[in-house]
């Protein structure tokens, strides 16, 4: 397997060109739609015991278990949505692209900077703008870090390998095949069970 595609598994679909095209406009405007993405509705909205945040998982992952399990090469779709190795072995990251892309994150991360920098309020602020500001310099620290961990734990967990994904919202892994990966549910119940126990600490959450 091509380790630039980072899927980990040969057996694995690989999504065509109009496919991530379609992908990506759907994951927009569904974060826009349900004001949240699967993170924040499936970690942190769960563990506020939030109605809103249930229905999204509950609707997103059944989205993603119908996709990955019906899509197979008895779909309509699957010629356009699907595409062969040799199609799309010039799009793969070249030593180039990976550099820039490099280059784009970590100006991104950066960014950041700007909150360290910014301007204490003038003496004429108002007290709920001094407050502001002072809430505002207490969340960059705890960001930082909570990001960071944020990213070890997916890399630790595999979870920036797409084969995962897919091995656990494929069901017919569980049921026909035997390939069920259950990383997923096990990553995501951690960091829910986590989640939930800081929001006991959090002042006025009870």
């Amino acid at each position: 397997t091509d380790q630039r595609l980072g899927y980990g598994d040969s057996s694995m679909p690989i999504a065509s060109p109009l496919a991530f095209i379609i992908g990506g406009f759907l994951v927009g405007f569904g974060t826009k739609l349900g004001n949240g993405c699967t993170t924040g509705h499936g970690i942190c909205g769960l563990a506020r015991m939030s109605k809103r945040s249930l229905i999204a998982v509950l609707s997103f992952m059944a989205t993603g278990i119908i996709s990955a399990s019906a899509c197979s090469v008895t779909c309509p779709g699957y010629p356009y949505l699907r595409a062969s190795y040799d199609s799309i072995i010039d799009n793969l990251p070249t030593d180039t692209t990976i550099t820039v892309g490099t280059v784009i994150a970590s100006l991104a991360a950066g960014s950041a900077i700007s909150g360290f920098l910014r301007k204490s309020p003038s003496p004429n602020a108002t007290k709920a703008e001094q407050d502001e500001y002072t809430n505002n310099r207490r969340k960059i620290i705890p960001s930082i870090f909570s990001a960071a961990m944020f990213a070890m734990g997916l890399v630790t967990s595999g979870m920036t390998i797409s084969s995962k994904i897919y091995g656990f919202l494929n069901v017919k892994g569980l049921f026909t095949e035997g390939t069920w990966d259950p990383t997923l549910a096990c990553v995501m119940g951690g960091g829910l069970l986590v989640s939930f126990l800081s929001y006991q600490l959090v002042k006025g959450f009870n």
